[in-house]
């Protein structure tokens, strides 16, 4: 075995150890993306039924660029996704005998 043997098994490890933090780095900011999310939910909800009038206010100070906007858009379109995935889910008929699939979309 001569020098560049070892150079390109050590370079090769180096290449390893880097992949294997990418990935782990990786997990580590979809982690936190989830729990932030989460922790955003919680908090509006809180908010929500304490602060009510902090929603009305950030939409008349920040128009449709609030975080009340925001927070309203996001929980549509993921109470959407959920109505969505359960009805693709069901393949059963309406006492119509029409599909509910084919109602909504």
């Amino acid at each position: 075995m001569n020098y560049t043997d070892i150079a390109s098994i050590g370079l090769g490890l180096i290449l390893l150890i880097l992949y294997q933090i990418a990935k782990v780095l990786g997990v580590l900011f979809k982690l936190g993306l989830i729990s932030s999310l989460f922790f955003m939910e919680i908090y509006s909800i809180y908010l929500l039924f304490t602060e009510r009038y902090l929603y009305a206010e950030g939409l008349v100070a920040n128009g449709i660029w609030s975080f009340s906007t925001f927070y309203i858009c996001f929980n549509i379109l993921i109470v959407a996704g959920d109505v969505a995935k359960i009805v693709k889910s069901r393949n059963s008929k309406s006492m119509f005998g029409i599909s509910l699939l084919k109602i909504l979309l």
